[in-house]
């Protein structure tokens, strides 16, 4: 490969990097992640206990049946119970709103990333000073798009739709978008001067009714719209001229040094980059329903050669600590989580089973 098209290949994928939703909703991903990190770490032994309990109360309906079907019933009431322990850490620590707001800056960044076919670049997580962060900024014919995301559970107040108590909300949202506007023409003044500026607002909810299309603030400059009509307003009002070609490039470069100093920065600061909701799912729902399979299978096979129910509770017990031991290690540590939550589950299985067994 020649040095031009090696340039060629980093270049495309710096730019799908510093497009790329891993660097969208940063901010937000990082409270939901130590929020929930935090009361794991509190309340461990309730998150483990809670598939035991489902599986207890399952127990009778799995004991009047046989093979296939028991296992099924166990293995259900234990996801059940996993379930429940990621609803609960997300509605006891308040992270579900703010998941929502992770959710809506990559539903943004998703149509941003539309512009690219059209030579715009998309730069995610901005942070030219370590009092703000800007959630996108694009560059492009047109000048630069500085776009801020906004996500509430009430309908806002959008072309005459939504709750009047939401206009403050709304305002707030324009006057941040306006003043990271106002700090990236500052910044880029002394390279790149007259840059044409347009400040987004895109407005997303929960709400089943809610306000549409767009709106002027009262600036006059900052554009307010609601969320499912961004991707028509790119294609239909977005700025087409107003900056060159080469200025286009250079204001990329600049962008492309500041991220670079912002990343290099954080790894010195060891600022932990927080996980993507496709992170959290592997990690958290895929790997440790990994481990609870294996373990299901490997205490199913017990249970069928061991043909003895002190061979079988000492197993589970040696599963139960094998599983403790391997959360040890980062690799192993979210399968370790399925696995402990199988065992212990079948640990409190079996002493139902004796319980049942002796007061007959």
């Amino acid at each position: 490969m020649t040095h031009g098209m090696r340039a060629m290949v980093w270049e495309h994928r710096r730019r799908r990097d510093l497009a790329s939703g891993g660097r969208s909703g940063r901010y937000a991903r990082t409270q939901v992640w130590n929020r929930a990190r935090s009361f794991a770490r509190r309340f461990w032994w309730g998150l483990i206990l809670v598939p035991g309990l489902f599986i207890i109360a399952f127990l009778p309906l799995a004991l009047m049946l046989r093979g296939a079907a028991r296992g099924a019933v166990i293995g259900a009431a234990a996801v059940s119970g996993m379930w429940l322990d990621v609803v609960g850490v997300l509605v006891l620590t308040g992270a579900a709103a703010k998941l929502m707001g992770v959710s809506g800056e990559a539903m943004t960044a998703d149509d941003l990333r539309s512009l690219r076919r059209h030579g715009w670049r998309l730069v995610n997580g901005l942070k030219l000073n370590r009092w703000r962060d800007i959630d996108h900024v694009a560059i492009g014919p047109g000048g630069v798009l500085v776009v801020e995301t906004k996500w509430s559970g009430d309908p806002w107040p959008l072309n005459s739709g939504g709750f009047r108590f939401m206009e403050n909300a709304m305002k707030k949202a324009a006057e941040q978008v306006s003043d990271n506007a106002k700090d990236v023409a500052d910044w880029l003044a002394t390279t790149v001067p007259h840059v044409p500026m347009t400040s987004i607002v895109v407005l997303w909810t929960g709400a089943i009714e809610s306000g549409a299309g767009w709106t002027t603030g009262r600036d006059g400059r900052t554009v307010l719209l609601h969320g499912p009509d961004l991707r028509y307003w790119l294609r239909t009002e977005l700025p087409q001229t107003g900056l060159a070609a080469e200025s286009v490039e250079r204001i990329w470069a600049l962008l492309d040094q500041k991220v670079e100093q912002q990343d290099r920065a954080d790894v010195e600061n060891d600022v932990e980059v927080a996980p993507t909701l496709s992170d959290l799912a592997k990690n958290w729902l895929i790997r440790p329903a990994v481990g609870f399979v294996a373990a299901a299978y490997a205490l199913w096979g017990l249970i069928r050669w061991g043909h003895d129910w002190r061979v079988t509770i000492v197993g589970n017990g040696v599963a139960l600590v094998a599983g403790l031991w391997a959360g040890q290690f980062t690799p192993l540590r979210q399968m370790a989580l399925g696995w402990v939550g199988m065992s212990l589950g079948m640990v409190f299985a079996e002493i139902g089973v004796l319980i049942a067994v002796a007061l007959r």
